[in-house]
């Protein structure tokens, strides 16, 4: 009678290794996919970004860099972080068409 019992044990045990097995091919297939689809994503925003040109400049930018207009662009800055804690919701830019053609 005992071999009989170590037989079942013994196909228990193989059965639990293959079903282990199973699981962790199929979190590995996964894991997989999930690095290929981030993989392709970066790649479609790398070349989105390479196509899409410049951002917009304000004229704001261009004359930060002046030295005249230090003392009031660093007030705006301190009335600007006052007024952005009071804000909380996100400013979205226009997205700019791909098929633009430019002249």
């Amino acid at each position: 009678m005992s071999g009989i019992k170590d037989a079942k044990k013994k196909r228990a045990r193989r059965r639990r290794k293959r079903q282990i097995q199973r699981i962790l091919l199929i979190i590995a297939m996964i894991l997989i996919l999930i690095g290929f689809l981030f993989l392709i994503r970066a790649a479609v925003h790398a070349v989105v970004n390479k196509f899409t040109g410049p951002t917009v400049t304000t004229s704001a930018d261009k004359t930060a860099g002046s030295p005249k207009n230090k003392k009031t662009t660093a007030k705006k800055s301190s009335k600007k972080k006052k007024s952005s804690k009071k804000n909380t919701q996100k400013r979205s830019l226009p997205k700019k068409s791909l098929l633009k053609k430019t002249p």
